[in-house]
């Protein structure tokens, strides 16, 4: 993935907050175009207590511009502007492939006209502690990688986190992160 010059992606999460009896479910979209090595652009959808909320979002190295969805004006932050980006989710390298925890090659299929190896696997409890501190879970990934290409091609999660303390929460999620239309000439810049 890192010889790309950019790809389209196409990720749809699921979250399920539940945290004193109270369960809050946040679906969320996020379409939008990477172009190497650190530019991203994509519109972002997200439902909150009955409401939907749609912005544009532009990151370029360590800034994020967000379109406010109401007044229409950028915002520049040094934060991230999305919970998750598609990097997150597709460094895989030799390192990172022997941290999963029994990852199983289920075999071939045939993905969009594409046929892909689909493989499964589980992060290990110490890669967890490392990026979310006090809080536990659960992660389960499931990836299709073009065999010609070796190309990402779809990459699902489910995560079930627990944070310890005065009140525990529960965190559930599910991810599902499609890519295609790779090395098309996309320009990314800051609005």
């Amino acid at each position: 993935m890192e010889e790309l010059e950019s790809y389209h992606f196409e990720m749809v999460m699921q979250m399920t907050f539940d945290s004193q009896g109270t369960t809050m479910e946040v679906p969320m979209t996020f379409i939008g175009d990477f172009k190497m090595p650190d530019r991203l652009r994509g519109e972002m959808t997200m439902e909150m207590f009955g409401s939907t909320i749609e912005t544009e979002v532009i990151i370029i190295g360590e800034t994020s511009y967000v379109k406010d969805p109401s007044s229409g004006e950028w915002q520049i932050s040094s934060e991230s502007a999305t919970p998750f980006t598609p990097e997150d989710f597709i460094g895989l390298d030799q390192d990172d492939l022997a941290d999963i925890e029994n990852l199983l090659l289920l075999g071939e299929e045939d993905l969009d006209g594409v046929s892909a190896y689909h493989m499964t696997g589980k992060l290990p409890a110490e890669v967890l502690r490392a990026v979310l501190g006090e809080a536990e879970g659960d992660v389960k990934l499931a990836y299709w990688i073009g065999i010609e290409d070796g190309w990402m091609r779809q990459v699902d999660i489910e995560m079930k986190l627990f944070e310890e303390g005065g009140d525990p929460e529960e965190i559930n999620a599910t991810i599902s992160l499609k890519f295609s239309e790779f090395n098309k000439e996309i320009i990314i810049e800051a609005p």
